[in-house]
């Protein structure tokens, strides 16, 4: 946002986003329950915040009365996101984007929820993936579902790139599937490419690789 909005209330929200974000997300939790690897809530966020590309975009005009406000300000960052550094392939999973919504009620928070399904699709053409954080969003943990891990204490978007690991919440969709086999198919079809701490990940390519392939 401008920088002659950022008034201390704005400061005060970006603060609360920061904080949770380091707290929360890029906090080991074991009720994460992954089977491999790390328990951090959100691998992508520490990255980004230790390399200065966590980046924030605050929207107090939105007020939740109008889905389709919101869905147009969040497809307009697709390119908004493209264009923020670092561009290397080894840096740019190391880039995250939230949108804020500092203004929109509690008791609105799942419009949110209207527009994560309703643009997903385009995200993940553009390689990207996107979720939505607000109080009372019930998005649990894939290995633990009674851990709610997208709860948060001000309504957002986040954006990022799309990783190997999100084979996990593409596979349940012919278009998401195919989209996400155009980057990491090669990768799958070669098993030595594959990390020892992605390599549960292998049943769930070739399930929906089958499934999607019929």
């Amino acid at each position: 946002m401008p920088a002659a909005l950022l008034n201390p209330e704005m400061i005060q929200v970006a603060s609360t986003v920061i904080q949770w974000a380091r707290e929360f997300l890029a906090t080991e939790n074991p009720a994460m329950k992954r089977p491999v690897g790390s328990k951090v809530v959100c691998p992508f966020v520490g990255p980004s915040l230790d390399n200065n590309s966590f980046y924030l975009s605050l929207h107090p005009e939105i007020s939740g009365k109008d889905a389709g406000q919101i869905e147009s300000l969040v497809l307009e960052h697709i390119r908004t996101f493209k264009k923020l550094g670092p561009f290397a392939p080894g840096d740019c999973m190391r880039k995250s984007l939230l949108l804020v919504f500092p203004s929109l009620p509690d008791n609105q928070g799942r419009v949110l929820d209207i527009v994560h399904e309703s643009v997903k699709s385009l995200f993940v053409e553009n390689g990207l993936m996107i979720g939505q954080f607000h109080k009372h969003c019930n998005e649990t943990s894939i290995y633990n579902r009674g851990f709610m891990v997208s709860q948060s204490p001000v309504a957002l978007i986040a954006i990022r790139h799309m990783a190997v690991h999100d084979i996990l919440f593409v596979k349940s969709s012919r278009e998401w599937f195919n989209a996400y086999n155009l980057h990491f198919g090669e990768k799958f079809n070669r098993p030595e490419k594959i990390e020892d701490y992605n390599r549960h990940l292998i049943d769930h390519y070739f399930e929906a690789k089958d499934r999607w392939s019929k």
